[in-house]
């Protein structure tokens, strides 16, 4: 009976502070179809991944489906619905508790019904009202949240958890990134006025 009951308590130990993934997949300006730039998320099991997108109705609309590996999940938007360019340039990993996990996977099946719009709630407010349930800092947007301004924040707001290994770089780096992407608004401004 005692053995019983160590096993039980140990199981509930490492499940409540075993750590989860979460992935940030982000697409820069000049990769996508519409210039301005797209970011997506998804979460790991034992399953595979769980992935959310949220685009504009006219595109595609919201995107929440699963995937069997990191390959599907990488190449899903460009290979599978032909949306992106390319691949994402950029993919961050997030480790998070069971509970934020939780937490974090709701909010996402909730919120990705909401309707797409570029200034209350695009790809990038999206995956931040997920980061909410967190603690990660994903930062404040004051008028248009764009996925280079959400990688920005992550790197600004998160030193700490970059230096521990709670987060780190998939594919790509965040430096370059920052550096080398033109800003989404000004970019696909000058994309569709042609100036």
């Amino acid at each position: 009976m005692k053995r019983s009951i160590t096993i039980f308590l140990l199981l509930i130990s490492i499940l409540s502070f075993s750590r989860k993934d979460v992935y940030i997949l982000v697409w820069g300006s000049s990769l996508t179809k519409t210039g301005a730039g797209h970011c997506s998320i998804a979460f790991k099991d034992s399953v595979g991944f769980h992935y959310f997108s949220h685009y504009p109705n006219s595109i595609v609309g919201t995107i929440d489906t699963f995937l069997l590996n990191f390959n599907s999940l990488q190449s899903f938007d460009k290979e599978i619905l032909g949306i992106q360019r390319s691949n994402p340039n950029l993919i961050l990993k997030f480790e998070v508790s069971n509970k934020e996990f939780i937490k974090m996977k709701l909010f996402a099946k909730r919120s990705v019904k909401r309707s797409w719009t570029l200034f209350v709630f695009n790809c990038a407010d999206f995956v931040k009202g997920i980061f909410r349930n967190s603690d990660y800092d994903t930062g404040l947007a004051f008028g248009i949240s764009t996925p280079v301004e959400l990688v920005k924040d992550i790197k600004d707001h998160n030193v700490n958890h970059f230096l521990k290994g709670n987060i780190t770089t998939v594919k790509g780096f965040v430096y370059p990134f920052l550096l080398n992407e033109p800003r989404a608004v000004p970019f696909t401004l000058r994309k569709w006025i042609g100036f």
